[in-house]
């Protein structure tokens, strides 16, 4: 079963409010999903949901162009994502919306500033497209070889859902 716990309102990132996401406890998979087509574009309302709390755990000043690091920062924070999946929980990092090359750059970007460890899989891809790859982190190469085949398609519901709201 997939739950959708958190929506970004249409924009590409965003930093989760102090209330969410609302995971249920017994999810044993969270997929946290950051839309690559945000770095470059402004930190600010038009581009990110909730760009203050974005700013303040990135540690940059609003207005700043969103980078591969604003989003490693972000969603590696020990107060935004991480403590609000259940413990037992893999967590997923997908980065959406890689469809050309360059995004494909951009995507390692943002995994080699990920520290290792705080992700069972990180994986990118593009629904339209159909492409998504997954790396795993060195440490869980077996979970990415259990999960591999349930994770693009957990991957592209997740992303039609964020899509929807």
């Amino acid at each position: 079963m997939v739950i959708k716990t958190d929506g970004a309102r249409k924009r590409a990132f965003k930093a989760p409010g102090p209330d969410e996401p609302l995971i249920p406890p017994f999810s044993d998979i969270c997929v946290l999903i950051a839309g690559l087509d945000s770095i470059g574009r402004p930190l600010d309302e038009r581009h990110v949901h909730r760009p203050e709390i974005v700013a303040r755990l990135a540690e940059v000043k609003s207005d700043t162009p969103m980078t591969p690091e604003i989003i490693a920062r972000v969603v590696a924070h020990p107060r935004a994502y991480l403590p609000k999946s259940p413990p037992r929980a893999k967590r997923v990092l997908y980065l959406s919306k890689a469809r050309a090359e360059q995004d494909w750059h951009k995507t390692r970007e943002v995994f080699n500033r990920v520290p290792p460890g705080l992700f069972s899989l990180l994986a990118a891809g593009d629904t339209l497209s159909g492409r998504v790859e997954v790396y795993a982190q060195p440490d869980q190469i077996s979970l990415s070889q259990s999960i591999t085949s349930r994770t693009s398609k957990v991957c592209e519901y997740a992303e039609a859902m964020r899509k929807s709201t």
